[in-house]
Formats: structure tokens, C-alpha cells, sequence
């Protein structure tokens, strides 16, 4: 024999409905933060998770060199990138540039107008 389920009552459905829009509200401040978090996060050592971001637009404000030759790139948004490989590539401040995943975890840095991309790594 099986038994019916309870009916719901009208009162009922309204406060079940507001509290899913309540919690609907504040997925969405969730959402906008954690894509913030995200875009600061982006270059540091971490797992891959799968809602990460692949593709980060970025102007250089400044670029020195270290003692090797390696570019140090600091970025208008204070994150600061050292170029791992050894082969030249140009650059000047203001340009904007993209930072992109790799295979393996690393991190390629090029431009859109150009067809070349150097490895690098995030140290700030």
C-alpha cells in the first residue's frame, strides 16, 4: 500500500520560495567575489581547479632585469613575473601583455600581436 505524500500549503510554498531567493542573492555576491579572488590568485602555486581562469590580460609597469639576463615584470596590478627561459623577447612598459596556462603548470607571457611567447613564473 503505498502512501501519499503531504499536500503543501500555499503559506508554506511562499516561505520555502523566499528562502531559495535568499539563498539565490547571496550565491551571486559568492560568485562576483570569488572571481576576484581568482584573478589575484592566478600565477601562484595551487591546484588546477576547474573553474580557474586560462587567459590573464595585464599592463606592465615596469621591467628590470636580475643578474642572468631573466626579465622581472611587474604588472599594474602588483603581481610580478620572472621570465624562466633564456631566448630574448621584447618588451617595453605599457604594453599589454597576456599570461596564459601551459602545459605542466606553466605559465606562458606573450602578445596578441605577435606570434611568440616566453615561459615564466609568477614570484609576487
Amino acid at each position: 500500500m503505498m502512501k501519499s505524500l503531504p499536500v503543501v500549503k500555499k503559506k508554506q510554498s511562499a516561505a520555502r520560495l523566499a528562502c531559495y531567493d535568499d539563498i539565490a542573492s547571496k550565491m551571486a555576491e559568492i560568485v562576483s567575489e570569488s572571481k576576484q579572488q581568482l584573478k589575484q590568485q592566478f600565477g601562484k602555486i595551487q591546484a588546477h581547479p576547474a573553474d580557474s581562469i586560462e587567459k590573464l590580460y595585464m599592463t606592465i609597469a615596469k621591467i628590470k632585469k636580475d643578474p642572468y639576463g631573466a626579465m622581472i615584470i611587474t604588472f599594474d596590478n602588483d603581481q610580478v613575473w620572472k621570465q624562466t627561459q633564456t631566448r630574448r623577447y621584447r618588451l617595453k612598459t605599457g604594453n599589454k601583455i597576456y599570461i596564459e596556462r601551459g602545459a605542466l603548470g606553466s605559465f606562458m607571457l606573450g602578445q596578441d600581436e605577435t606570434n611568440n611567447q616566453i615561459r615564466v613564473k609568477r614570484i609576487k
